[in-house]
């Protein structure tokens, strides 16, 4: 049985100015350009795939030598209200993936 007030609210957050941000800084941008390059060979980008690999690129790629997320790196430069800034952090608490890679050995099966 779960205690009503244990219970987090959800609430719905708009990360479109993170995502403009993110996509307006040139630095961040030479690292995306490579990914979609990448996943997108044929240049027939798929609008769902790419919103995929956006959020990934967001909350998961590490930018050398920082190994900190866009994300991150946004939330340290972006100027907000205090408020809408805390409620983004919150998000930096959510686990965005189960598994981390460490290394890929080719041709070696699962």
């Amino acid at each position: 049985m779960i205690e009503y007030d244990k219970v987090q609210k959800r609430e719905t957050i708009d990360l479109t100015p993170v995502m403009r941000w993110i996509s307006q800084n040139d630095e961040l941008a030479s690292y995306l350009i490579p990914l979609v390059k990448i996943y997108f060979p044929n240049k027939k980008v798929d609008e769902f795939y790419l919103s995929l690999l956006l959020e990934a690129f967001m909350f998961e790629y590490r930018v050398p030598p920082t190994h900190k997320t866009p994300f991150e790196i946004c939330l340290e430069s972006i100027e907000m209200p205090p408020e809408q800034k805390k409620r983004y952090r919150r998000l930096l608490d959510n686990i965005y993936s189960a598994f981390e890679i460490l290394e890929v050995e080719r041709d070696q099966g699962m």
